[in-house]
């Protein structure tokens, strides 16, 4: 593959621009659409929806600290990086888009629905990060990167507006839809315009490397089994090296302590406001809460953030195989 390339990088930065819908959608509509819509009022198992919300935000967290340093080993010896990158955004694009025929008290529909598709976004990115290092060079990652960010900007924040601009008419008795609806076409919405511009995005993207044969010492096991091991020992062994240095160690730790503050507020951001904050009539509550947590999603500072794009950029392929102590 030739480094630097126009067109690869462009229908690179475009799957950011793809998947970024889902990424603003979620976390400025599918929060408190999830809260006011699908729990009941007197909520779920005792459980008001802020807190079931809470919890599956938690526990697909945890899901995906076990799935990445299996996804990295499987990134760097398969060479399916543009493969496991379709997949996966399928996977997420298309139980997006089912997330809206959930019907209201339907809960543990909608969880397993959701974190499906938070599952698929997610792994889909390390991927697709790993795709920076094979198109660009040392001097250029920087810039590389950014354009990503910069078409993820501008793409997330596109769809989000057009589906608030849906959701206001209706609410405001514009167009002859009710609120419920309109939510749900921006929700089915953003995962059309996910696997739409995935498409688009994976024409000019071909795949990179050579698959590189497994460890002596991890053969004899299934494929999976491998990666596993691969994964979890390359984690491992990089945790272990950062004791020798300090100030990388501290940096981590701090890190790990700011980023989940951080995201834990946005995450959850969408599906407080409108009971705690809001004490209005519902339908004003409805887009009082998602405009809160649109705002939210627009300034987070990690993972939109040009200027970390080192850091963010960053896959678990990388990070497990102890690239970052190098």
């Amino acid at each position: 593959m030739i480094k630097n390339d126009k067109k690869t990088i462009f229908s690179w930065a475009l799957y950011d621009w793809a998947n970024s819908a889902y990424a603003t959608t979620s976390g400025a509509i599918v929060a408190p659409f999830f809260t006011g819509e699908i729990v009941p009022e007197d909520g779920f198992a005792g459980l008001s929806g802020e807190v079931i919300w809470s919890l599956v935000v938690s526990f697909g967290a945890f899901l995906l600290f076990l799935a990445m340093p299996i996804l990295g080993a499987a990134a760097d010896f398969a060479a399916s990086k543009r493969t496991f990158l379709r997949f996966f955004a399928t996977l997420g694009a298309v139980f997006t888009m089912l997330v809206p025929f959930v019907p209201a008290g339907a809960v543990p529909l909608f969880l397993l629905i959701f974190v499906i598709s938070q599952i698929g976004f997610v792994a889909a990115n390390v991927f697709y990060d790993g795709f920076l290092p094979s198109i660009s060079t040392d001097d250029t990652i920087d810039q590389v990167s950014s354009k990503g960010f910069a078409l993820g900007y501008i793409g997330g924040g596109l769809y989000v507006l057009i589906a608030f601009v849906l959701i206001i008419l209706a609410d405001m008795d514009v167009i002859a839809m009710d609120l419920s609806t309109a939510t749900r076409i921006g929700i089915f919405g953003a995962g059309v315009w996910w696997i739409a511009f995935t498409t688009w995005s994976l024409r000019g993207l071909p795949e990179i490397g050579e698959a590189e044969p497994i460890p002596p010492e991890y053969q004899g096991s299934s494929a999976l089994v491998s990666y596993m091991k691969i994964g979890f020992g390359r984690t491992v062994a990089t945790g272990r090296k950062l004791f020798g240095f300090k100030e990388i160690l501290l940096f981590v730790v701090a890190f790990m302590f700011y980023n989940d503050a951080t995201q834990t507020v946005i995450n959850i951001s969408g599906a407080y406001p409108r009971k705690r904050l809001v004490s209005a009539s519902p339908r004003s509550s409805w887009r009082s809460s998602s405009s809160s947590s649109l705002r939210s999603v627009a300034h987070s500072p990690s993972d939109r953030s040009p200027t970390a794009s080192v850091r963010s950029r960053q896959s678990w392929s990388h990070w497990s195989s102890g690239a970052c102590l190098r």
